[in-house]
This record gives C-alpha cells, sequence and structure tokens, in this order.
C-alpha cells in the first residue's frame, strides 16, 4: 500500500498514540500503541521514526526485538542503496544487538563487507568477508557461494592493477594479485559455477592476474577459456590472448593494454 508522501491517512492516529505513550510511557496500552506506531511506520517504510519509537521502549520482548532488528536491517539496506556506505555500516552493526534471526544476523556481516568494499577499504572487506564465512547462516544465504568472488575481487582492486608501479610498491601489488588469484580460482572450481554470471567475469579476471604476472600461457589459456563461457562480446578476452601472445615476459607490462573493470553491482 502507497501513501502520498503530503497526505498520511493515519496522521491523526500517529499523533493520538504519541501523545498517549508520551503520558503513559509506562502503562500496558502503551506497548499496544507502540506497536501500532511500529505497523505504521513499517507500512510507509518510515525506519528513522520506527526506530526512534522502539528506542523508547526500556524493556523488549522477543516479539519487539525481532522487530526491532528488521527495522535497522531494512533502514540499512535502504542507505546503502543510496551510498550512504557509512551509515550502512553503523545500522548493519545494530541489526547484531537482538541477533534473534540468524539470517539477517548473516547478511548484516556480508553488507557490512560490501559497505567496506564500495568505501574501498579493500582489506576491512576482506575481514568482514571472511566474517561472514563462518557466522550463523551464512551458509543458508545465496551470497555464501560468491563469497571467494568478492574476496578475490577485494585483493584484485588493492592491487591497484591499473597502475605501473616500482620497487617495494611493486612487489605489494604481486603479493596482493597472488591473493586475489588464489581466490577467483577457489571461486570457479565450486561445482555448479558454470551457469553463475560471476563465473566468466572470475576466468577474466584470474586471465588478467596471470597477464600482469607476467605469466602469458596461463593469461592465454584462461582468456581461452572465458571466451566459451556465454554468448556476450568476447573482443576483450580475444584482444588478451593476442597481446598476450605477442608479449615478451623480459620486458616491463605496460598496463595500457589492460582494460579497466568493475565488478558488478551486488
Amino acid at each position: 500500500m502507497a501513501y502520498e508522501l503530503s497526505y498520511n491517512p493515519y496522521d491523526e492516529a500517529i499523533n493520538a498514540f504519541q501523545q498517549f505513550i508520551e503520558d503513559f510511557p509506562d502503562s500496558e496500552d502503551a506497548k499496544d500503541a507502540y506497536e501500532f506506531l511500529l505497523k505504521v511506520y513499517l507500512t510507509t517504510k518510515n525506519y528513522d521514526d520506527a526506530l526512534a519509537s522502539m528506542d523508547k521502549i526500556k524493556n523488549k520482548d522477543p516479539r519487539m526485538q525481532k522487530a526491532y532488528q528488521t527495522i535497522v536491517y531494512n533502514r540499512a539496506v535502504e542507505q546503502y542503496h543510496n551510498r550512504e556506505y557509512k551509515n550502512a555500516i553503523a545500522n548493519f552493526e545494530l541489526v547484531k544487538r537482538y541477533p534473534i534471526d540468524q539470517n539477517l544476523n548473516a547478511m548484516s556481516q556480508f553488507w557490512i563487507g560490501e559497505s567496506n568494499y564500495n568505501l574501498k577499504e579493500y582489506l576491512r572487506a576482506v575481514e568482514c568477508y571472511e566474517k561472514f564465512r563462518f557466522i550463523n547462516g551464512a551458509i543458508l544465504t545465496n551470497q555464501f557461494l560468491d563469497l571467494d568472488f568478492h574476496i578475490g575481487y577485494s585483493y584484485f582492486e588493492k592491487a591497484n592493477p591499473y597502475d605501473n608501479l616500482s620497487g617495494n610498491e611493486a612487489k605489494i601489488q604481486k603479493e596482493e594479485l597472488r591473493n586475489a588469484l588464489k581466490y577467483f580460482r577457489n571461486y570457479i572450481h565450486q561445482y555448479n559455477l558454470p551457469d553463475s554470471s560471476n563465473y566468466k567475469i572470475a576466468l577474466l579476471r584470474i586471465a588478467d592476474t596471470y597477464f600482469l604476472l607476467r605469466e602469458d600461457s596461463l593469461a592465454i589459456e584462461n582468456y581461452a577459456l572465458s571466451s566459451r563461457v556465454g554468448n556476450e562480446n568476447h573482443s576483450y578476452a580475444l584482444n588478451q590472448m593476442a597481446t598476450s601472445q605477442g608479449s615478451n615476459s623480459r620486458l616491463p607490462r605496460e598496463n595500457k593494454y589492460f582494460k579497466k573493470t568493475y565488478r558488478p553491482i551486488s
């Protein structure tokens, strides 16, 4: 049910119940008033006011705790989609205050990782993803299957793969690329992935990583594998195969041949 922002048919009732709660905050009927307000706030997706109302309830029973967990999760998701990643992280953390629903508890941890990824806090994202791996309920989520894909991408971006680095920075870049390679390879070796939309992307990133590490035969092998997956344009993989075949691994690898790519948005 949708409501016009300029008019809410429940406004008068909301005001009356809010006044009742202010006048008789400790009465048994106040709990019923809170429940009515929560239903209205949830219907209108007014999560901030819902949370403000719930914070006034000193002793929340399990039903109210579960409602709080659901509301704060929905608000965090809303903030995530609005790219308010820091605020989203704060509210996803609050989901764990009353960890009644294991699925919401697990998913909040995953989205904390995603938020950190979008903030380019890649190592923090990896920590959050790994925490998600072992949290109760995580294995039952759809996101669990793609976990190594997300970790691989975090290491890949942390490596600054589009920049030619030197000295100690180049050494660190190589280590990060090796970490990315490990997780991308873990991901593609799962038994039911060939139909996954991320499977081809992982193959391309594996090939790109080998390309940057100057392991051209392995780069060519994985570009070829990716070109046989799906029906979309394979020009990038084919161009990279040609570049790898014509490269001299003893010469500096020019990243100008390397296409900047973006991970699919979750």
